[in-house]
């Protein structure tokens, strides 16, 4: 035992100190030079070939076999550092040599470690060393499921492409380009449905993105289709990725066959955009991609290539999801015409592309384009939105990796047009100039609610089909009006609601919009109650009367809306539910009041009467007679 102690009170007097960087660095390349004798060897054979050569300087060839020399130190020493000699193998010898925890074992033996420290300390270092390895190689297991990926396995991104695509190109080349973009679409513009769900109406059912069809390939390639039906649901993929494996064989039987064909007959030239956009518009309803091909053949102007996007095959045409299919259609438009790309996209809330009011962007038969117009709604379906973005959603797959890391990027490839084409026919720059007063309301809504107010009045004079500033304009009465408590602001915040709903009588009827129209006035309203309950108790109930049945109004129509749009259904329903405890309130009140004010006067006729027969009762006092 004392032999032992001994040996360990020698090791520790004798340890070495721990070599700084720049000590191993330069004990390194002593050694190298040492044992090699490079590179003082090949310099020597340099000054000997220059010499003999006479035409090249000894300095430059010193120079030009100093640096791979360096280069060979360099890496020596790191070898070296990282392997054998670190602060981190020294700390751990000098741990297991002084820590009073590796001295004894418990039968009074000292421990391997306190004996044998620096063996110990290299031990650990490169046992932390494997499980670094190991765990990294684990990782990898668990992100692939269980599968490394090799070379055939990994997707690669496709090549940048430049130009139009060859419209007589096979389908598997328009797979190759289109692909990646397509799930960044079809995620947006699709609901995802984890299984299989049967929609009201429909024969087939409907599963992942969108997806009525179950598909199979064989070992040729062979791709076959059956229907989604009660039937085969068991066969139905499950997860994204199998979904979408499913979604790539539907766009390989169908949809780029379809748009090939008419891109073809057409003579159309098949740019990014314009497959981009008839997938999105094909993708819904496959029949109508022929009739938007024939348009766009006809179409001389960015109007007309708009438009185009508007037709489609009466015969299997549902006009209950009119107006739906107008907003979806007018997206494809501006991606196919340039005015918005893929980047765009990958960002955006899912399903927010329905949310976009009808009349901003269809008027009068025409859709619209102007920039003011298009970057309003793309800010606004980022504010309304209230799912994950398209990017979040395929980002926690394999396959939707691959396409967000791969997809060609296209931002807008034109200007959206300003004042060089009006944007609705007949109607130059006035939607453009509505857009910019009405912009400037919204920037001083918040801090000066007066003059955003005048900005929305002007924004109406120039454009009274701009719902959206009848809207803010009564928004900002109301604000006024408790800013003031002025029943006259609130009586134009409720006329402001009132005449939004009158125009949009000759316009496309957006049921969420006019919901808020009947939500703002029916606020007015209120604060018109509130302000006049205990000095004209008549009027205040006329008001909450009113108040209530505009909030009525305001569930029947959002009730209306497409299912996806109803999100403000709470909130109206709320006010209903408050403003009929408020009535409520309001005429118990009432009723007490009432009850008070005829018991006083009760008590009042009790007190005159009380007072008559006590006069009556109380004798006169004598008079006393009049002197002569």
């Amino acid at each position: 035992m004392n032999k032992k102690l001994k040996h360990i009170k020698n090791l520790l007097a004798n340890k070495s100190p721990i070599k700084s960087p720049g000590d191993g660095f330069r004990r390194g390349a002593d050694k190298v030079v040492k044992v090699s004798g490079w590179p003082s060897i090949q310099v020597q054979k340099a000054q000997e070939k220059a010499l003999a050569a006479k035409n090249i300087p000894l300095a430059v060839a010193e120079e030009a076999l100093r640096i791979p020399a360096d280069m060979l130190v360099l890496v020596t020493w790191a070898a070296r550092t990282l392997l054998a000699n670190n602060m981190i193998v020294r700390g751990t010898e000098r741990y297991f040599a002084e820590d009073e925890k590796h001295l004894l074992k418990k039968n009074g033996g000292v421990k391997w470690s306190r004996r044998h420290p620096a063996a110990a300390a290299y031990l650990r270092y490169y046992l932390m060393l494997a499980l670094l390895v190991g765990g990294g190689y684990v990782g990898n297991k668990i992100v692939h499921k269980g599968k490394t990926p090799n070379k055939k396995e990994i997707n690669t991104p496709p090549k940048e492409t430049s130009g139009p695509i060859d419209a007589s190109a096979p389908v598997s080349e328009y797979i190759k380009r289109f692909f990646y973009p397509g799930m960044i679409y079809v995620a947006e513009f699709e609901t995802w449905h984890d299984t299989p769900k049967l929609h009201s109406g429909e024969a087939r059912y409907t599963v992942g993105p969108g997806l009525t069809w179950l598909y199979a390939k064989d070992t040729n390639g062979k791709i076959t289709q059956s229907a989604l039906l009660s039937s085969n649901l068991t066969n139905a993929a499950v997860g994204k990725e199998a979904l979408f494996d499913q979604f790539k064989m539907h766009l390989e039987f169908e949809t780029y066959p379809m748009i090939r064909k008419h891109i073809g007959a057409n003579q159309l030239t098949a740019t990014d955009g314009l497959i981009d956009g008839l997938f999105i518009r094909g993708y819904q309803r496959l029949a109508d991609v022929g009739p938007v091909c024939v348009a766009l053949k006809d179409a001389k102007n960015m109007q007309s290539k708009m438009d185009a996007f508007q037709k489609y095959d009466a015969r299997s045409w549902n006009s209950k999801w009119a107006q739906g299919t107008l907003k979806r259609a007018w997206w494809c438009a501006c991606i196919a015409n340039g005015l918005m790309g893929r980047d765009e996209f990958l960002d955006m809330p899912r399903d927010a592309f329905s949310k976009i009011p009808i009349n901003k962007v269809y008027r009068n038969g025409h859709y619209v384009h102007d920039k003011l117009t298009v970057d309003w709604v793309l800010a606004y379906v980022d504010s309304v939105g209230t799912k994950s973005s398209v990017r979040e959603f395929l980002g926690d797959f394999g396959t939707g990796r691959d396409a967000i890391s791969g997809y060609k990027e296209s931002g807008r490839t034109v200007a959206p047009p300003e004042s060089q084409e009006p944007s609705i026919p007949g109607q130059p720059d006035i939607i453009e100039k509505s857009m910019s007063l009405y912009n400037e309301g919204i920037a001083l809504s918040k801090s000066d609610p007066a003059q955003a107010a005048e900005k929305f009045e002007q924004a109406i004079k120039e454009d009274i089909g701009n719902l959206e500033a009848y809207s803010s304009l009564s928004l900002m009465y109301y604000k006024l009006g408790r800013a003031q408590n002025s029943e006259e602001y609130y009586e134009k915040s409720a006329k402001a609601a009132v005449d939004c709903n009158d125009q949009m009588r000759k316009m496309e009827n957006d049921y969420v919009i006019k919901a808020s129209s009947y939500y703002n006035a029916g606020r007015a309203r209120e604060a018109i109650g509130d302000m006049y309950k205990n000095a004209n108790p008549t009027k205040a109930k006329a008001n909450y009367a009113k108040a209530k049945k505009n909030y009525e109004n305001s569930l029947a129509n959002i009730n209306l809306a497409d299912e996806d749009d109803r999100d403000n259904i709470g909130v109206y329903q709320n006010a209903i539910k408050n403003i009929d405890n408020k009535i409520a309130t309001f005429e118990r009140d009432q009723q007490n009041a009432e009850k008070s004010k005829k018991a006083i006067q009760i008590k009042s006729g009790q007190d005159t009467v009380k007072a008559k027969v006590q006069q009556k009762q109380t004798p006169k006092a004598p008079q006393r007679a009049r002197g002569r």
